[in-house]
């Protein structure tokens, strides 16, 4: 019978079956795998900050709730940073190192054709 890791969650023990346990990538899997995260995640890559009426504008087919949630989740997730901006009310997103590293790693595994 195979146990489960001592982690709680709910996954076979990676040292009995010698597999690795990416249940902690699950609320970032659910994060991109909504609609415009990922590309999102490609405009802030292109980049250094952004302000949200410049990513709105690039979206301009989203809702600005619906961008405002997509930005929120991807906040949570690590990837994107939120900043105030130097006017009042006004902020600013980029990727953290952790959102950049996925960003280089999809451009990687997906380039643009040539």
């Amino acid at each position: 019978m195979a146990t489960t890791d001592p982690s709680g969650c709910g996954c076979v023990s990676p040292v009995e079956h010698g597999a690795d346990c990416y249940c902690a990538v699950s609320p970032l899997i659910h994060a991109l795998g909504k609609r415009h995260a990922l590309s999102v995640i490609s405009f802030l890559g292109g980049h250094e900050r952004v302000r949200f009426s410049e990513i709105q504008e690039r979206f301009a087919g989203l809702s600005s709730s619906t961008l405002a949630a997509r930005l929120q989740e991807l906040l949570e997730s690590g990837l994107i940073a939120r900043s105030p901006f130097e006017e009042q009310n006004k902020v600013e997103y980029r990727l953290t190192p952790r959102g950049r590293a996925l960003q280089q790693s999809l451009t990687a595994l997906f380039p643009r054709p040539r």
